[in-house]
C-alpha cells in the first residue's frame, strides 16, 4: 500500500509552569508526560507515524499534494515466506524494506549479524567479489549498509569484504532472497512496535 513519508520534524508542545491548583497541576503533569512520550517516539522506532492512504480513493480525494512523497510499502507480511526469485517485483519490495528496517533500528540486530546483512548487500549491489576490485574504500557510505551504531566501528569495512566472498555465484534475486530469509530468522521480524502508555486511575 501507499503511505506519506515520515516527516523528521514534530511539533513542540508549550509547556506551563503549574498554578498550584490540582486541575492545573494535572494537566501540567500530563503535558510533561506527553512531551516524555514524543521524546521516547523520537528515540524509538515505532510504526505510530506510518499513515496508510485509503486504496478506495483517488489522491486528489485525500488531499495529496502533487508535489508530495509518496511511498508505496508491504503493510501484511503473512505470505512473505512464498516470495523468492520467481516474484522479482514482491522480492525486491520486501528487501527494500526488511534492509531499511534493519539499518534504522525497527529489527534490532547484534554487530556479527549487521555484517552479515552487509556483506550480502554488497553480493546485490557489487555481484561476485573480486579480490583486484573490490578493496578497502569500495564501500562510499557504511550508513548505507549498517545501523548507525556499527557504522563506525573500528574495521567495519574489511569484517564486511571477508564475509562479502562467501557469497560467489548468487545472482541479485538470489541473494536478495537469501537477505530475507535471513531477516525471518529475527526475533522482531513481523512485528508492528507501538508506543503505549498506562492510563493511571484517576487521572
Amino acid at each position: 500500500g501507499l503511505c506519506q513519508e515520515e516527516s523528521m520534524e514534530s511539533e513542540e508542545k508549550d509547556g506551563k509552569p503549574a498554578t498550584g491548583t490540582l486541575t492545573l497541576k494535572r494537566k501540567t503533569q500530563q503535558r510533561e508526560r506527553d512531551a516524555k512520550m514524543e521524546q521516547l517516539s523520537k528515540k524509538l522506532k515505532t510504526d505510530d507515524n506510518v499513515e496508510w492512504l485509503d486504496q478506495h480513493k483517488t489522491l486528489r480525494e485525500m488531499g495529496v499534494d502533487p508535489k508530495e512523497t509518496l511511498l508505496l510499502k508491504r503493510r501484511l507480511f503473512y505470505s512473505d515466506r512464498n516470495v523468492d526469485s520467481r516474484d522479482p517485483v514482491q522480492l525486491n519490495l520486501l528487501y527494500v524494506q526488511t534492509r531499511d528496517a534493519i539499518l534504522n533500528g525497527r529489527h534490532p540486530v547484534t554487530e556479527d549479524q549487521a555484517l552479515e546483512f552487509a556483506a550480502i548487500q554488497c553480493q546485490i549491489h557489487f555481484g561476485d567479489f573480486q579480490e583486484d576490485k573490490h578493496k578497502p574504500g569500495l564501500i562510499e557510505n557504511l550508513n548505507e549498509y549498517l545501523p548507525e551504531q556499527y557504522s563506525s566501528s573500528w574495521g567495519a569495512e574489511k569484517k564486511i569484504l571477508k564475509l562479502y566472498r562467501k557469497h560467489p555465484g548468487l545472482s541479485q534475486l538470489e541473494a536478495k532472497h537469501l537477505y530475507t530469509k535471513t531477516a525471518r530468522e529475527l526475533p522482531t521480524y513481523g512485528v508492528t512496535f507501538f508506543l503505549v502508555k498506562e492510563k493511571q486511575k484517576g487521572k
